[in-house]
Protein backbone atom coordinates (compact mmCIF):
# COMPACT_ATOMS: atom_id res chain seq x y z
CA UNK A 1 0.00 0.00 0.00
CA UNK A 2 1.28 3.73 -1.36
CA UNK A 3 2.54 5.69 1.73
CA UNK A 4 1.35 9.21 2.36
CA UNK A 5 4.07 11.86 2.40
CA UNK A 6 5.91 12.89 5.37
CA UNK A 7 3.72 15.25 7.06
CA UNK A 8 3.80 16.60 10.52
CA UNK A 9 0.89 15.50 12.62
CA UNK A 10 -0.90 17.02 15.74
CA UNK A 11 -3.23 15.72 17.99
CA UNK A 12 -5.78 17.83 19.14
CA UNK A 13 -9.15 17.26 21.61
CA UNK A 14 -12.40 16.28 19.75
CA UNK A 15 -14.17 20.10 19.89
CA UNK A 16 -11.15 22.03 18.49
CA UNK A 17 -10.21 19.72 15.77
CA UNK A 18 -13.54 19.54 14.79
CA UNK A 19 -14.10 23.66 15.02
CA UNK A 20 -11.11 24.10 13.31
CA UNK A 21 -12.05 21.17 10.39
CA UNK A 22 -15.92 22.54 10.33
CA UNK A 23 -15.99 25.38 7.24
CA UNK A 24 -13.92 22.85 5.13
CA UNK A 25 -15.32 19.50 6.47
CA UNK A 26 -18.03 18.57 4.03
CA UNK A 27 -15.56 19.55 0.53
CA UNK A 28 -12.29 18.13 1.88
CA UNK A 29 -12.56 14.90 0.06
CA UNK A 30 -12.76 12.65 3.01
CA UNK A 31 -13.56 9.17 1.83
CA UNK A 32 -15.30 7.82 4.81
CA UNK A 33 -17.50 10.95 4.83
CA UNK A 34 -18.16 10.11 0.92
CA UNK A 35 -18.93 6.47 1.94
CA UNK A 36 -21.07 7.52 4.59
CA UNK A 37 -23.03 9.88 2.80
CA UNK A 38 -23.47 7.22 -0.27
CA UNK A 39 -25.00 4.78 2.20
CA UNK A 40 -27.00 6.89 4.42
CA UNK A 41 -28.80 8.01 0.38
CA UNK A 42 -29.23 4.67 -1.04
CA UNK A 43 -30.41 2.53 1.84
CA UNK A 44 -29.83 3.31 5.66
CA UNK A 45 -32.08 6.71 5.66
CA UNK A 46 -34.91 4.88 3.71
CA UNK A 47 -34.75 1.86 6.06
CA UNK A 48 -35.15 4.05 8.71
CA UNK A 49 -37.91 6.28 7.48
CA UNK A 50 -39.67 2.14 6.74
CA UNK A 51 -39.29 1.89 10.24
CA UNK A 52 -40.65 5.07 11.97
CA UNK A 53 -43.78 4.03 9.92
CA UNK A 54 -44.12 0.88 11.00
CA UNK A 55 -43.89 2.47 14.61
CA UNK A 56 -46.37 4.92 13.73
CA UNK A 57 -48.99 2.45 12.49
CA UNK A 58 -50.01 1.36 16.04
CA UNK A 59 -49.18 4.57 18.03
CA UNK A 60 -50.27 7.31 15.22
CA UNK A 61 -48.51 9.95 16.50
CA UNK A 62 -49.03 13.66 14.74
CA UNK A 63 -44.99 14.38 15.74
CA UNK A 64 -42.19 12.18 15.71
CA UNK A 65 -38.68 13.60 17.38
CA UNK A 66 -35.07 12.22 16.14
CA UNK A 67 -32.57 13.49 18.12
CA UNK A 68 -29.03 13.55 16.01
CA UNK A 69 -26.76 12.83 18.47
CA UNK A 70 -23.14 14.20 16.95
CA UNK A 71 -24.97 16.01 14.14
CA UNK A 72 -21.70 17.69 13.28
CA UNK A 73 -22.51 19.88 9.62
CA UNK A 74 -25.80 18.43 9.47
CA UNK A 75 -24.82 16.36 6.90
CA UNK A 76 -27.16 13.76 7.53
CA UNK A 77 -29.95 16.04 8.52
CA UNK A 78 -30.19 17.37 4.79
CA UNK A 79 -30.12 13.47 3.58
CA UNK A 80 -32.99 12.54 5.53
CA UNK A 81 -34.75 15.57 4.04
CA UNK A 82 -33.81 15.22 0.88
CA UNK A 83 -35.48 11.34 1.30
CA UNK A 84 -38.58 12.79 2.55
CA UNK A 85 -38.61 15.18 -1.01
CA UNK A 86 -37.62 12.39 -3.23
CA UNK A 87 -39.36 12.88 -6.43
CA UNK A 88 -41.84 9.96 -6.16
CA UNK A 89 -42.67 11.47 -2.14
CA UNK A 90 -43.17 7.31 -1.11
CA UNK A 91 -41.60 7.63 1.98
CA UNK A 92 -43.24 11.00 2.85
CA UNK A 93 -46.71 9.50 1.80
CA UNK A 94 -45.99 6.23 4.18
CA UNK A 95 -44.91 8.85 7.11
CA UNK A 96 -48.42 10.73 6.18
CA UNK A 97 -50.12 7.91 5.93
CA UNK A 98 -50.10 6.83 9.95
CA UNK A 99 -51.21 10.83 10.86
CA UNK A 100 -47.81 11.65 11.53
CA UNK A 101 -48.01 15.40 10.26
CA UNK A 102 -44.57 16.80 11.91
CA UNK A 103 -40.77 15.71 12.12
CA UNK A 104 -38.94 17.69 14.79
CA UNK A 105 -35.56 16.88 14.52
CA UNK A 106 -32.78 17.73 17.45
CA UNK A 107 -28.91 18.49 16.12
CA UNK A 108 -26.76 18.36 19.33
CA UNK A 109 -22.98 18.63 19.28
CA UNK A 110 -20.18 19.06 21.36
CA UNK A 111 -18.43 21.41 18.69
CA UNK A 112 -19.66 24.88 18.39
CA UNK A 113 -17.72 25.04 14.96
CA UNK A 114 -19.64 22.27 13.65
CA UNK A 115 -23.07 23.25 14.90
CA UNK A 116 -22.83 26.79 13.52
CA UNK A 117 -22.41 25.50 9.86
CA UNK A 118 -25.27 23.13 10.18
CA UNK A 119 -27.52 25.48 11.86
CA UNK A 120 -26.65 28.18 8.85
CA UNK A 121 -27.15 25.23 6.07
CA UNK A 122 -30.41 23.60 7.22
CA UNK A 123 -33.42 24.96 7.37
CA UNK A 124 -35.11 25.54 10.76
CA UNK A 125 -38.44 24.54 9.41
CA UNK A 126 -39.63 23.20 5.42
CA UNK A 127 -43.18 22.39 4.63
CA UNK A 128 -43.37 19.44 2.24
CA UNK A 129 -45.99 18.09 0.50
CA UNK A 130 -49.04 16.28 2.03
CA UNK A 131 -49.15 18.90 4.39
CA UNK A 132 -46.05 17.72 6.59
CA UNK A 133 -43.19 20.05 8.36
CA UNK A 134 -39.86 18.95 9.37
CA UNK A 135 -38.79 21.13 12.04
CA UNK A 136 -34.88 21.54 13.22
CA UNK A 137 -32.71 22.84 15.79
CA UNK A 138 -29.25 22.41 16.88
CA UNK A 139 -27.95 22.75 20.23
CA UNK A 140 -24.51 22.10 21.81
CA UNK A 141 -24.06 18.83 24.28
CA UNK A 142 -21.41 16.95 25.48
CA UNK A 143 -21.87 13.28 25.75
CA UNK A 144 -18.81 13.30 28.46
CA UNK A 145 -20.79 15.71 30.50
CA UNK A 146 -24.54 14.31 30.10
CA UNK A 147 -25.93 16.15 33.37
CA UNK A 148 -26.00 19.57 31.42
CA UNK A 149 -28.59 21.87 29.82
CA UNK A 150 -28.41 21.48 26.47
CA UNK A 151 -27.57 25.43 24.99
CA UNK A 152 -29.57 25.52 22.01
CA UNK A 153 -28.36 27.82 18.91
CA UNK A 154 -31.68 30.39 19.53
CA UNK A 155 -30.24 30.97 23.39
CA UNK A 156 -32.36 29.07 25.44
CA UNK A 157 -31.41 25.94 27.10
CA UNK A 158 -33.21 22.65 28.26
CA UNK A 159 -32.89 19.36 30.04
CA UNK A 160 -32.69 16.89 26.61
CA UNK A 161 -33.04 13.67 28.92
CA UNK A 162 -36.70 14.74 30.15
CA UNK A 163 -38.28 14.07 26.69
CA UNK A 164 -36.33 11.33 24.94
CA UNK A 165 -36.75 11.13 21.56
CA UNK A 166 -38.71 8.64 19.59
CA UNK A 167 -35.62 7.61 17.38
CA UNK A 168 -31.68 8.39 17.06
CA UNK A 169 -29.55 9.10 14.35
CA UNK A 170 -25.67 8.89 15.08
CA UNK A 171 -23.04 8.81 12.16
CA UNK A 172 -19.29 8.58 12.83
CA UNK A 173 -19.39 9.51 16.39
CA UNK A 174 -18.66 6.46 17.85
CA UNK A 175 -15.07 6.13 16.79
CA UNK A 176 -14.66 9.25 19.68
CA UNK A 177 -15.83 7.51 22.83
CA UNK A 178 -15.91 4.64 24.99
CA UNK A 179 -18.62 2.41 23.68
CA UNK A 180 -20.30 2.24 27.10
CA UNK A 181 -20.14 5.90 26.93
CA UNK A 182 -22.42 6.29 24.28
CA UNK A 183 -24.56 3.49 24.28
CA UNK A 184 -25.51 4.49 27.85
CA UNK A 185 -26.23 8.01 27.11
CA UNK A 186 -28.21 6.56 24.12
CA UNK A 187 -30.44 4.45 25.92
CA UNK A 188 -30.94 7.76 27.98
CA UNK A 189 -31.60 10.11 25.15
CA UNK A 190 -34.20 7.97 23.06
CA UNK A 191 -37.58 6.35 24.50
CA UNK A 192 -38.10 2.78 25.06
CA UNK A 193 -39.18 0.82 21.73
CA UNK A 194 -37.12 3.35 19.67
CA UNK A 195 -34.75 2.96 16.88
CA UNK A 196 -30.92 4.57 16.70
CA UNK A 197 -29.61 4.29 12.90
CA UNK A 198 -25.99 3.86 13.71
CA UNK A 199 -22.91 4.58 11.62
CA UNK A 200 -19.13 4.12 12.18
CA UNK A 201 -15.81 3.64 10.70
CA UNK A 202 -14.65 0.39 10.25
CA UNK A 203 -12.25 -1.38 12.54
CA UNK A 204 -9.93 -2.70 9.41
CA UNK A 205 -10.02 0.84 8.73
CA UNK A 206 -8.86 1.89 11.97
CA UNK A 207 -6.09 -0.88 11.65
CA UNK A 208 -4.97 0.05 9.04
CA UNK A 209 -1.50 2.22 8.73
CA UNK A 210 -1.05 4.34 5.57
CA UNK A 211 0.77 7.49 7.21
CA UNK A 212 4.17 6.72 7.23
CA UNK A 213 4.92 10.30 9.38
CA UNK A 214 3.40 9.10 12.82
CA UNK A 215 6.11 8.38 15.10
CA UNK A 216 5.27 5.40 17.71
CA UNK A 217 5.54 8.23 20.45
CA UNK A 218 2.11 9.27 18.82
CA UNK A 219 0.73 6.61 17.64
CA UNK A 220 -0.13 5.61 20.99
CA UNK A 221 -1.95 8.97 21.58
CA UNK A 222 -4.76 7.11 19.56
CA UNK A 223 -6.25 3.42 20.35
CA UNK A 224 -6.75 3.57 16.04
CA UNK A 225 -3.72 3.84 13.94
CA UNK A 226 -6.23 5.54 10.85
CA UNK A 227 -9.18 8.10 12.28
CA UNK A 228 -10.30 11.41 11.88
CA UNK A 229 -8.81 14.42 10.68
CA UNK A 230 -7.80 16.60 7.94
CA UNK A 231 -5.13 18.36 5.87
CA UNK A 232 -4.46 22.17 6.76
CA UNK A 233 -2.11 22.81 3.84
CA UNK A 234 -1.13 26.68 5.13
CA UNK A 235 0.89 24.92 7.68
CA UNK A 236 1.60 21.68 6.03
CA UNK A 237 0.02 19.65 9.08
CA UNK A 238 -2.12 17.04 9.57
CA UNK A 239 -4.53 17.91 12.42
CA UNK A 240 -6.22 14.56 13.95
CA UNK A 241 -8.28 14.04 16.87
CA UNK A 242 -6.66 12.66 19.45
CA UNK A 243 -9.13 9.89 20.81
CA UNK A 244 -10.08 7.35 17.78
CA UNK A 245 -11.38 3.99 18.73
CA UNK A 246 -11.15 1.54 16.55
CA UNK A 247 -14.63 -0.72 17.24
CA UNK A 248 -15.00 -3.73 16.33
CA UNK A 249 -18.67 -4.40 15.44
CA UNK A 250 -18.95 -7.32 17.87
CA UNK A 251 -18.03 -5.05 20.15
CA UNK A 252 -20.21 -2.17 19.09
CA UNK A 253 -23.32 -4.78 19.32
CA UNK A 254 -22.03 -6.21 22.08
CA UNK A 255 -22.29 -2.44 24.03
CA UNK A 256 -25.28 -1.99 22.44
CA UNK A 257 -26.61 -5.48 24.28
CA UNK A 258 -25.53 -4.16 27.68
CA UNK A 259 -27.75 -1.17 27.50
CA UNK A 260 -30.76 -2.86 25.45
CA UNK A 261 -30.42 -2.23 22.42
CA UNK A 262 -31.08 -5.00 19.92
CA UNK A 263 -30.28 -5.31 16.39
CA UNK A 264 -33.00 -4.79 13.76
CA UNK A 265 -34.10 -7.18 10.80
CA UNK A 266 -30.40 -8.59 12.32
CA UNK A 267 -28.62 -7.35 9.50
CA UNK A 268 -25.06 -5.20 9.59
CA UNK A 269 -23.92 -3.80 6.38
CA UNK A 270 -20.03 -3.24 5.77
CA UNK A 271 -18.50 -1.30 3.21
CA UNK A 272 -14.77 -1.69 1.48
CA UNK A 273 -13.53 1.00 -1.61
CA UNK A 274 -14.24 -0.86 -4.91
CA UNK A 275 -12.84 0.07 -8.08
CA UNK A 276 -16.07 1.17 -9.43
CA UNK A 277 -16.22 4.41 -6.44
CA UNK A 278 -13.32 5.34 -7.46
CA UNK A 279 -14.48 5.97 -11.28
CA UNK A 280 -17.57 8.51 -12.29
CA UNK A 281 -20.62 6.30 -12.84
CA UNK A 282 -22.17 9.22 -14.95
CA UNK A 283 -21.12 11.35 -17.16
CA UNK A 284 -20.86 15.26 -15.69
CA UNK A 285 -21.06 13.38 -12.10
CA UNK A 286 -18.49 12.55 -9.67
CA UNK A 287 -16.79 9.67 -7.89
CA UNK A 288 -18.36 8.51 -5.04
CA UNK A 289 -14.77 8.78 -3.63
CA UNK A 290 -12.09 10.75 -4.87
CA UNK A 291 -8.65 10.17 -5.64
CA UNK A 292 -7.86 9.78 -1.90
CA UNK A 293 -9.90 6.40 -1.69
CA UNK A 294 -7.05 4.57 -4.02
CA UNK A 295 -4.93 3.87 -1.26
CA UNK A 296 -8.10 2.21 0.55
CA UNK A 297 -9.01 -0.28 -2.27
CA UNK A 298 -10.59 -3.25 -1.00
CA UNK A 299 -9.96 -2.46 2.79
CA UNK A 300 -13.76 -2.10 4.80
CA UNK A 301 -13.84 1.19 6.15
CA UNK A 302 -17.45 1.52 7.07
CA UNK A 303 -20.15 0.10 9.05
CA UNK A 304 -23.73 1.07 9.58
CA UNK A 305 -27.06 -0.35 11.12
CA UNK A 306 -29.95 -0.07 12.96
CA UNK A 307 -30.35 -0.82 16.72
CA UNK A 308 -33.75 -1.00 18.80
CA UNK A 309 -34.02 -0.17 22.44
CA UNK A 310 -36.02 -3.07 23.99
CA UNK A 311 -36.78 -2.03 27.33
Amino acid sequence: MDMLPTRRIEYLPSNEAYNQWATTYDNDGNILQALDSHALQQFLIPRFIKRLTSEAHSAKPQTITITDLGCGTGRADLLLLAALQDSDSSLLRSLSSCGCQELLLSGLDASVGMLNVAANRVPASTCLSEGFRVGVQYGVYDLRMPDQDVCWTDGSRSIIQNAPADAMISTLVLEHLELDIFFREAGRLVRPGGCLLLTNMHSDMGNTPVNNSMPEQTQKQSCAITGAGFNDALQNVKIRVATDYSHTISDVLQAAADQGFILVDDKVEEMAVQDRMLATQKPGSAAIVGSRGQKWRGVKCWFGMILQLNR
